[in-house]
């Protein structure tokens, strides 16, 4: 008989075969749920343990190679939770006590007569149920608490204005530890508002789900906006508010996840060996336990959610199992019928309870437990025995059923109770003690006859139950064996109701929890082929159920998917069991083809017998998240080409918080790196001294009055390059912050091209009038005097020839070759003028485009070209091959300049020395040195000012020329007088 059916494999170890025989036949006449087997020594049990399944082991203590103490001890090395019983003769106190240590399941003497068999019977199944029990609880508890550990939404529980429970979630959101969270105040910690941690508030507003806006500080010191969803709960006999924190910057809408949290409950209720239902208003069933659909021959496939009792049934059942569900909800009683009907096990007589559910007074459901006592009703006489029994039972079922009640309450109305199930009600008394707590009816004497028992529980303390009675004159022992075999049952009972009752405690907190929950679940076994999703994956893929189930999670991941979620699970199974839970990113594919950015939080399966047995996820659709990042970086990467191409940056001042904020554009004009960490003391350091006071009394202004300013200033760079910048500031005030918002633009090559352009306006302006005025003068004389000897010549009659060699002999040929000369003159230098205008336009054009130069290779270039146009110069050079950092063309010019200068104005027989060196890694070295007369003071003047006057003229246009380009170069030039002639130093950077 298997265990899903009810029945009990039981394995007897005698040390001799007829007592053997004896103890199977009278068990299984004793209950027809047990199957019993036996064998006849230690080692022949153990072989049979390894070799089938066995639900409870019944040893004697004597036996043939070890006793029953020696085979209980190795038994428990192997199976430490396998329910073992030890009967014996006559055992001692010894014995007993050393069995307890061991951990046996339950002892007892051998039974002496047939009947005593019905004991024995009863407690093989208390300590099996409470087994089976044990082992569907921790099961269901531990997968909903991984669950709740893998939510990717922060979960907090708080009951009386203090935090009993923080997930891993909250404790991210929060900044802290999940320990830093237990015992805080909710109200303070999210900044809300006291009435929504208030249960009994909500309860009489009907507000049992809430949902809150909420921006609340974390404990590193920032802020979180959330979407904050509340609830009450029954948290350890008390009523609290549980409350789901979610990003909502990064959350989509939350749905509720039922499914899920109905397989946890249906877990537990199918767990149980009594037909349960549960019934609404109008008769629809919302549930039926395993057991029930077994019995009733309902196939499990069949969703019986909303069908009738006439849907399922014929009309004769139907009305068996309706019978007084229409005066319940008016009663508000719990009704209690025998029913007799067809089962797929023949005909059986049932003991249905119903019981009315209402919330708030309304009412909402009918709970029905039925108890199978079809053995009873054909037994009359262990019928008889058992109504104490189950009236006992019940009695406690329905206490603990009574979810209103503590512990404390429950156990003083069992024990009140507990002597009327005695044959002398009026004599007993009765003592319960469970962990610290003791009650007792008022006159228990524990010098009068006591029967005992103990309820064991596998994690919680274990149950004593005694009962004393003062037994009537001429009677020594006033119980019944019926009476301790019912009281061995009551104490298992109890025990296994009290240890249930915590585990389902908690899971109710769980599952009322996981009602907030909304994202797409699911569940995958060790192979990755679905077990469970619901509603919300179901919605969001597109998928029916019955196409998803038993499918491979390659039906909705991409191969790199697959591949991915098949590393992380290798990952989580080679961590410790503390890091358990993981997620990733990956894209979901839905039944159309679309494929959905989705976030994946895994949790490993509790581990079964067989060892890894699957896989549990949340995942969280993140297209908007995705969507957002992608757009910030496309405006991010706009705005940093944007202000790369206008030399502009963007600054944010906040003096209260003592911060500023840098774009990257703003970086770059500072010449810092991303790296570089600006605090308002170390901005002002960058700007030049002389104009650091008056940047500081615009920005106060600024903030003081809200007036902006527009500045130009001076900023010296992090590599020391002084530029000119314009600044711009005003006050902006923001989610109560006044903080001051502005730009800055590089405009130093917008200032030096304006003067290059007012240098070459004024030279040509100037140049073109005077060389002009030359010409037009030099051509007016002219003019006079070809018209002088034009009218000397022009007679009315042909001029003789006497005439004409006296008007050649007057005219002045030398002043009119000398207008000529000036004006040719004029016209070269207008010309000179001109190309040099032009080739500078072209090098500034060019002037950025810098690269690695060498200077050696250039200057070979120039002095051999020079050589050729003056050969009567001596030109040395003595260069080394070094390189520098700048624009060819712009280098060029400036030497070009340089060398004929000194060539133009050295004499007829000039000597110029070059040469090249590198006093640094950073600067490279060019001296030109002459043995003329020098550079005039006015030339002079426009190298070493920087500039070019208008009294200055051109003049100095040309060295002008050479300090503005190496300017612009990082470089410098320098001149210092030597006798004879001039020596030019000329540096640039090295590259």
């Amino acid at each position: 008989m298997s265990a899903e059916s009810g029945g009990i494999s039981v394995l007897c170890v005698e040390s001799e075969p007829d007592r053997a025989d004896r103890t199977v036949r009278l068990l299984e006449a004793a209950d027809d749920r047990l199957t019993v087997t036996a064998v006849c020594s230690a080692q022949s049990a153990l072989e049979y343990l390894d070799a089938d399944g066995i639900d409870c082991v019944l040893s004697a203590y004597a036996l043939p190679e070890i006793d029953g103490l020696q085979f209980l001890q190795t038994v428990r090395a192997e199976y430490p939770n396998l329910p073992f019983i030890l009967y014996t003769t006559a055992a001692s106190e010894d014995i007993v006590s050393a069995a307890v240590s061991a951990d046996v399941s339950d002892h007892l003497d051998r039974p002496q007569q047939p009947d005593g068999y019905q004991n024995l019977a009863a407690r093989i199944r208390a300590v099996v149920e409470r087994e089976r029990v044990r082992r569907g609880a921790a099961s269901d508890h531990e997968q909903a608490k991984r669950v709740l550990e893998a939510s990717p939404d922060g979960i907090l529980v708080s009951v009386e204005r203090e935090l009993v429970y923080a997930n891993p979630a909250a404790a991210d959101l929060f900044g802290a530890a999940e320990s830093d969270l237990l015992g805080a105040d909710p109200v303070s910690l999210t900044d809300t508002d006291p009435v929504i941690w208030e249960p009994k508030r909500a309860q009489a507003d009907d507000e049992l789900l809430t949902r809150h806006r909420s921006s609340f500080p974390t404990l590193d010191g920032g802020r979180v906006d959330t979407e904050l969803t509340t609830n009450t709960i029954e948290w350890q006999s008390g009523t609290g508010i549980v409350a789901v924190l979610r990003d909502v910057t990064e959350s989509a809408d939350t749905e509720r996840n039922v499914d899920q949290t109905r397989t946890y409950l249906e877990g537990i209720v199918n767990s149980v060996s009594a037909l349960i239902s549960l019934k609404d208003t109008e008769g629809r069933y919302l549930l039926m336990n395993r057991r029930c659909r077994e019995l009733l021959g309902i196939d499990e496939s069949t969703n019986v959610v909303g069908m009738t009792d006439d849907q399922l049934f014929d009309e004769q059942l139907a009305d068996k199992l309706s019978v007084d569900e229409s005066d319940l909800f008016e009663t508000g009683e719990t009704s209690e019928s025998e029913v007799t009907v067809p089962t797929t096990e023949g005909e059986r007589t049932l003991l249905i309870r119903k019981t009315p559910l209402f919330d708030d007074g309304d009412p909402y459901a009918i709970c029905a437990v039925a108890t199978d006592i079809t053995t009873q009703k054909n037994r009359q006489h262990a019928l008889t025995e058992r109504v104490k029994e189950l009236s006992a039972v019940h009695r406690v079922v329905d206490m603990f059923n009574a979810e209103r009640e503590r512990n404390e309450d429950l156990l003083s109305e069992f024990i009140t109770g507990l002597p009327e199930s005695f044959q002398y009600p009026s004599r007993t008394d009765a003592r319960i003690t469970y962990g610290d707590r003791t009650v007792t009816t008022g006159e228990f004497d524990p010098d009068c006859p006591v029967i005992d028992a103990v309820g064991r529980t596998q994690k919680g303390p274990d149950l004593y139950l005694e009962v004393a009675c003062r037994p009537p004159d001429g009677e020594s022992d006033p119980f019944l064996a019926e009476e301790r075999s019912l009281l061995d049952t009551l104490a298992s009972v109890i025990a296994g109701y009290l240890e249930r009752r915590s585990y389902i405690e908690e899971l109710q907190r769980y599952e009322t929890t996981l009602r907030a929950l909304g994202d797409p679940v699911y569940a995958l076994d060790a192979d990755g082929r679905f077990t469970f999703v619901n509603d919300a994956l179901l919605d969001r893929t597109g998928y029916d159920k019955s196409e998803i189930l038993g499918e491979h999670a390659s039906l909705l991941l991409t191969e790199e998917g697959v591949e991915r979620g098949s590393a992380v699970i290798r990952d989580l199974l080679d961590s410790p069991e503390e890091t358990q839970t993981a997620k990733w990113e990956m894209e979901l594919k839905t039944a159309d083809g679309e494929r959905i950015p989705a976030e994946n939080h895994v949790a490993l399966l509790p581990f079964g017998e067989d060892g890894f047995r699957g896989t549990a996820g949340v995942i969280r659709d993140i297209t908007d998240r995705t969507e957002r990042e992608r757009e910030l970086r496309r405006r991010k990467d706009l705005l940093v080409r944007t202000e790369r191409m206008a030399d502009v940056g963007g600054w944010e001042l906040d003096l209260e918080a003592g911060q500023i904020y840098w774009t990257e554009g703003a970086r770059l004009i500072h010449d810092v790196s991303e790296e570089f960490e600006p605090t308002p003391d170390k901005a002002i350091e960058f700007f030049h001294p002389e104009d650091r006071e008056r940047i500081n009394r615009a920005v106060a202004r600024c903030r003081e009055t809200g007036e902006p300013f527009d500045a130009e200033v001076r900023l010296i760079t992090a590599e020391g390059r002084e530029r000119l910048i314009h600044i711009r500031g005003e006050a902006v005030s923001e989610n109560g912050t006044e903080t001051v918002r502005g730009t800055l633009q590089d405009i130093t090559e917008l200032r030096e091209n304006e003067q290059q352009l007012t240098v070459l306006n004024r030279v040509l302006r100037h140049n073109l009038r005077n060389s002009l005025n030359v010409v037009t003068a030099n051509a007016e004389l002219l003019v006079d005097q070809l018209q002088q000897f034009r009218s000397a010549v022009d007679e009315p009659n042909e001029p003789t020839e006497a005439a004409l060699r006296e008007a050649v002999s007057a005219f002045p040929f030398a002043e009119a070759l000398d207008n000529l000369e000036q004006i040719e003159t004029k016209a070269w230098e207008l010309l000179a003028i001109a190309d040099k205008s032009r080739e500078l336009g072209e090098v500034i054009g060019q002037i950025d485009h810098t690269g690695r130069l060498d200077i050696g290779d250039l200057l070979s270039s120039l002095v051999q070209e020079y050589r050729q146009q003056y050969p009567e110069a001596t030109i040395n050079l003595d260069a080394a091959s070094v390189s520098v950092e700048a624009s060819a063309e712009s280098v060029s010019l400036a030497l070009e300049e340089l060398l004929e200068n000194a060539l133009k104005h050295a004499g007829s027989a000039p000597v110029v020395d070059i040469a090249v060196r590198q006093p640094s890694e950073s600067r490279v070295e060019i001296t030109i040195k002459d043995d003329g007369p020098g550079i005039p003071d006015i030339e002079r003047q426009a190298l070493e000012e920087g500039e070019e006057t208008a009294l200055k003229h051109s003049s100095g246009f040309g060295l002008w020329t050479v300090n503005w380009l190496l300017g612009r170069l990082g470089g410098a030039v320098a001149l210092d007088e030597t006798e004879p002639g001039t020596l030019v130093r000329v540096e640039l950077p090295a590259a």
